[in-house]
């Protein structure tokens, strides 16, 4: 789901315009490449380079944007912490955003939208459609001026949104919600021992304020995949100085089981229940491990019990959830993880490519960012000895045994590598590594300078991403 198109025109194209000068800011970039990019006029270019500048101003952020009378495009002072706060600024001064968010928090009479957002009664049908058309791939519509659909798809593309906009910088809500937030967030933190990251208190923040928007709409919240026992709700209540009633209990059963699922709580307190989602979790888990162990010794690995855990409660989080974040949600299939993790990664991917998997997901972005899940969660747990190739180098300067131990050291600062040194050549030998010629070697043999200089450094890393791969380049 792409939040951007919630800004409006003149906004999304100058915070297109932002992207490009922050990413070319160490490059040459002309006028006329910019307008290539973009697909704008000359005209509407520079306007939105002037404009960039002065909302910058508005915003207190001091920077330079400069047309040179060659047309080269010079900016000063952009960073992405720069370009969040001016991205912010152009979301809450988006009209589509305004009707969004004013709907979201319950405005449903359109006499009210026009006089809230100062916009007639056919641009606000106009913008709504655009709303709308964002929000088909989660089956979720505005109609009558309501949200209508899965109630958690509702809340969690405004989990999605506001993390991705507000990143921390401020909460989207009035003094009032964050006052009862506040409230709230101490409850749960002294009942449930929580001691918060301040990213952790930030989604924690949203969540629960988008709990209280919506607490009204808490008899259409799926049970929570867990079964929570009346004494872990008791103090809530308490606390809450509010009466037993049903809806209270799903917001605080939801609650509690977000914490567990974001792993704000170091251990699970639950057990699942016996919902669809839980079954589905129970199978999807013992697949992988099964799958897992046709390739490795699960014996061997330490926690066994801690790594099926973690991945159910990744499961469970998406599964229930089906957040729409934006981190990590594209399909690097040839980026740095993949390069370093080839084994961990074709795995992952094989797994996840059969039909019946793939059914949980509810759009390819999910799917990517629950790749990364289990990639993070191998990685952490299972040594790459036992996924990776071994490679085998001979290292064998002219200058002696110190400098190649020197050498050997400087390799070993690469973590994930799993490397085995040889002090000679061997038949086990992939890449042997020497100031000296020794003609036609039956492995790859690289030249280096005294020392190596980054380019030497670039080759062998080139190397040993090709011997990962299954080959070598000459």
């Amino acid at each position: 789901m792409n939040f951007n198109e919630l800004l409006d025109e003149d906004y999304r194209y100058k915070w297109h315009v932002l992207q490009i000068l922050e990413l070319k800011r160490e490059s040459f970039l002309t006028v006329g490449s910019l307008m290539d990019i973009v697909g704008l006029s000359r005209y509407r270019t520079e306007k939105y380079l002037n404009e960039i500048v002065i909302d910058a101003s508005v915003n207190h952020i001091d920077i330079e944007v400069n047309i040179e009378p060659d047309g080269e495009v010079q900016s000063k002072g952009l960073s992405n912490l720069v370009l969040k706060n001016i991205r912010l600024y152009y979301l809450e001064n988006s009209v589509c955003y305004k009707i969004f968010k004013e709907i979201f928090f319950g405005t449903s009479n359109i006499d009210s939208l026009v006089d809230k957002v100062f916009i007639s009664r056919s641009k606000v049908y106009e913008k709504v459609k655009i709303i709308n058309r964002m929000l088909t791939e989660a089956n979720i519509k505005i109609k009558n001026n309501k949200l209508l659909g899965e109630e958690l798809y509702i809340r969690g593309i405004f989990l999605s949104l506001y993390m991705d906009f507000y990143s921390g910088i401020k909460l989207p809500f009035n003094s009032e919600l964050k006052k009862e937030i506040g409230r709230v967030k101490h409850i749960f933190a002294v009942n449930e021992d929580i001691s918060f990251t301040k990213t952790q208190e930030f989604r924690f923040s949203i969540f629960v304020g988008i709990s209280i928007i919506r607490s009204g709409n808490s008899s259409r919240l799926k049970p929570v995949p867990v079964t929570i026992q009346e004494k872990d709700l008791n103090p809530y209540f308490s606390s809450l100085s509010t009466k037993i009633n049903t809806d209270i209990k799903k917001e605080i059963e939801l609650i509690l089981f977000f914490i567990e699922s974001e792993k704000i709580i170091s251990v699970s307190k639950w057990n699942f229940t016996n919902t669809s989602i839980s079954k589905d979790v129970d199978k999807v888990s013992d697949y992988f491990f099964k799958s897992l162990s046709k390739i490795i010794d699960l014996n061997q690995i330490k926690n066994i019990n801690k790594v099926r855990s973690e991945f159910n409660r990744i499961n469970l989080k998406w599964f229930y959830f089906h957040f729409k974040d934006t981190t990590f949600i594209k399909d690097n299939k040839f980026g740095y993880l993949q390069e370093v993790y080839p084994e961990y990664d074709l795995f992952i991917r094989n797994f996840l490519s059969q039909d019946w998997i793939e059914q949980h997901f509810y759009s390819e972005e999910e799917k990517i960012k629950i790749y990364y899940d289990y990639l993070f969660l191998l990685t952490l747990f299972i040594p790459i000895e036992m996924m990776e190739k071994k490679i085998y180098i001979c290292i064998d300067f002219s200058h002696g045994e110190i400098y190649n131990q020197f050498i050997q050291n400087s390799i070993r600062s690469f973590r994930d590598l799993n490397v085995i040194f040889e002090r000679k050549l061997t038949s086990n030998t992939d890449i042997y590594i020497s100031d000296f010629i020794m003609g036609q070697l039956n492995c790859i043999q690289i030249i280096w300078k005294n020392p190596p200089g980054p380019n030497e450094w670039k080759e062998f890393g080139n190397q040993i991403v090709c011997l990962k791969k299954g080959s070598h380049s000459e």
